[in-house]
Formats: C-alpha cells, sequence, structure tokens
C-alpha cells in the first residue's frame, strides 16, 4: 500500500455540499423574501387590530429572522460572483 504525502492532498476537488450551491441558495433565498413579506403584511394586521398589539411579536420576531437570512444569503451569493 501506498502512502500519500500531504502535498498530494492538497490538489484534490473540493467537494461542495448540496445545500451550498447557487440553485439552493437562491430557493432558500426566495423563501425568506417569501416570510420576510408574509411578516411585513402580518405586522401591518397587528397594528390595524388593537386586540392584537401583544403579539407584535411574532411577525416582528419572523422578520427579523428572515432579514437576517435573506442578508446573508446575499453576502454570500454576491461573494460568489
Amino acid at each position: 500500500m501506498k502512502v500519500k504525502f500531504k502535498s498530494e492532498l492538497l490538489f484534490r476537488r473540493a467537494i461542495i455540499p448540496w445545500y451550498d450551491t447557487d440553485p439552493a441558495m437562491l430557493l432558500t433565498l426566495a423563501f425568506a423574501v417569501a416570510a420576510l413579506l408574509f411578516s411585513l403584511f402580518g405586522v401591518a394586521a397587528v397594528l390595524d387590530t388593537p386586540h392584537y398589539h401583544a403579539a407584535i411579536w411574532v411577525p416582528g420576531l419572523l422578520g427579523i429572522l428572515s432579514l437576517t437570512i435573506t442578508i446573508s444569503m446575499l453576502i454570500r451569493l454576491i461573494g460568489r460572483s
């Protein structure tokens, strides 16, 4: 059995996970933008109904999380090109 040196192993082709491919990232970005729009409509509905003012944190949290994912995906996609 031949022992490989570390220098020989450095030139292997990198294996990219399926979730780090461009189509998967674009699909994630589309769902994050859809969730962001949904949360904006939720905040508008909560503000229109005084009875639901205590529950504004639900669509607000959804908006913050989806905005974080959207910004993260945009930075990664722009960094690739």
